[in-house]
Formats: structure tokens, sequence, C-alpha cells
């Protein structure tokens, strides 16, 4: 019988043993990424500072941003999308949870790049990753005709 006092874990196996689409997947999702964190949570209190929890478990634990994504908008999603139906729970659980991972994830990716463009090659230094044209103080002066 379900209820709003089943835990994440006890809700989960109730809609997996329902006619559920691509549950390879999700059973994966659900074992490795989110049931670790708030399987024993009551599904009623489930809310967005948990799914923070999730995703920020899964980044320290080096999932790629796709299975990051899959993961808490594939499966979570609809697990809570199936809860609503079924009339347990209600509101939004996911407010804020992608934008977050997705730009905290491009942001550090870029501070790297820069770091490592900088480091590597000189000439991508000011960040614009366009070469920059060397100073006239700075290059070798080229000799007149006289010189040769």
């Amino acid at each position: 019988m379900l209820s709003p006092d089943m835990t994440v874990r006890e809700y989960a196996d109730a809609w997996l043993a329902r006619a559920v689409p691509d549950a390879t997947a999700r059973r994966a999702h659900l074992q490795h990424g989110i049931l670790p964190v708030v399987g024993d949570v009551r599904l009623r209190e489930l809310s967005p500072a948990h799914v923070v929890a999730i995703r920020d478990v899964m980044l320290t634990q080096g999932y790629a941003m796709n299975t990051l994504s899959n993961a808490l908008h594939g499966t979570l999603s609809a697990l809570w999308t199936a809860a609503k139906k079924d009339g347990l729970v209600s509101g939004r659980l996911l407010l804020g949870a992608r934008p977050t991972a997705r730009r905290a994830a491009r942001r550090q990716h870029a501070t790297v790049t820069r770091s490592l463009s900088a480091a590597v090659v000189p000439g991508h230094a000011d960040g614009t990753g366009r070469r920059r044209r060397a100073s006239t103080s700075l290059a070798r002066p080229v000799p007149s005709r006289r010189d040769r």
C-alpha cells in the first residue's frame, strides 16, 4: 500500500515494479546516485535541499554531467511525478538544481582551461584565445639591405 510515510527507497522499489520504461538505467541511477543519499528519507520530506545533496555527492564521485542530469532530471523527476500522480506528494522538487550544477561545472572548466592556456601557450595569456602580436620593442629588428 502506498503512503506518504514511505521512504524514498520503498517508493522507488514499488515504482520500478510497475511498468517503467528504461528500468535498467533508472535502476542504476537510483542504486548508485540517488538512494545512497536519500534512500532513508520519507518521501513527503524530500526537498530541493536533498536534490542539491545528491548533486554534490555525484559531482564529488566524478559522475559526468550527462549522467548527473539524467539521474536528476530523468529518474528522480519521473519518480517525483509518479508520486504526485499517486497523491503522495505535491509541489516542485528540482527547483534550481540543474542550472547550479551546470554553471559550477562550466565555471570550473573555464577556469582550468584559462590557467592551462596561460601556462602552456604564452600568446593565449590574455584569455581571448587569440595570439597577440609581439610589441615592437620586443620584436627583433629587421636588418636593412646595407646590413646584410
